[in-house]
């Protein structure tokens, strides 16, 4: 296991500072490796992420990015989705 520091910034520039844990996989035929980080709730607890070492993700930073990337689609639709409420 090693643990890697990947700082990203966002397009809002919202800067992410993450702990990424990487683990190396023995018996998993498509992945070697897979990429996880915790993040606290509010509320107590933990949100974990986790992402397998495929392509387009080879590296601690690349997993950030893509799970960036798709929190980041997912805003957008919602955001289009909203309508503006009409008075």
């Amino acid at each position: 296991m090693q643990t890697v520091l990947v700082c990203q910034t966002t397009d809002e520039n919202e800067a992410w500072n993450i702990t990424v844990e990487v683990f190396g996989l023995r018996w998993n035929p498509k992945a070697k490796r897979c990429y996880a980080w915790g993040q606290s709730k509010a509320g107590g607890g933990w949100d974990i992420t986790t992402v397998l070492e495929t392509r387009p993700i080879v590296s601690a930073s690349s997993a950030v990015r893509a799970v960036m990337s798709a929190l980041t689609a997912v805003k957008t639709a919602i955001a289009a989705r909203a309508k503006p409420f009409a008075a």
